[in-house]
Formats: structure tokens, sequence, C-alpha cells
């Protein structure tokens, strides 16, 4: 509620968990009320299978949101630095 632009770097929430529960529940609200949903993890990260599973619950549901899977990347500073540039250009355009 705070938020319209949100993003998860090598992140997971499951989809049971409160807050994604509350997105999923009403993705036409959830729709309206973000601006940028992102979500990323490298291929090689501990959290891959979780960001895909958001990603899939995200995609059932209607909700709007982009999904990067990066092949080759951990869970590291490399590929979040990547990502910051990616959102900061989606978020401050001209």
């Amino acid at each position: 509620e705070l938020f319209a632009y949100v993003a998860g770097f090598s992140g997971y929430s499951g989809a049971q968990s409160p807050g994604t529960a509350k997105l999923l529940a009403d993705p036409e609200k959830t729709n309206k009320d973000y601006k940028l949903i992102f979500l990323g993890s490298g291929t090689e990260d501990n959290a891959v299978n979780g960001g895909r599973a958001l990603h899939t619950a995200f995609t059932e549901k209607g909700v709007k949101h982009l999904w990067s899977e990066d092949p080759g990347y951990g869970h590291d500073y490399q590929i979040w630095r990547i990502y910051l540039h990616r959102l900061l250009q989606k978020t401050f355009r001209d």
C-alpha cells in the first residue's frame, strides 16, 4: 500500500505469505495499484525455484509483472546490479 514500484532481486515470497496472497487475491486491484512488479533470479541461485513459482502464480492469476531468469548468475551483487540498472531505466523514463 506504500509503494507503486516493487522488485525482488533473488528473493522469494511464497504464494501463501500474507503479502503475496493479498496480491494474488485481487489481480485487478494489484494491476491498478502497482506500476511495476519486477522479479529476477540467476539460474545458479538457490532462490530461483521460488522465483519461478511466484512468476507462475502471478501469470496464472493475471498479475502484471516482469520476470527475469538469467543463466550463470548466483545469489550475488553481479546480477543485482544488472537488475537495478534495468529497474531504474523502467522507473525513471523521460
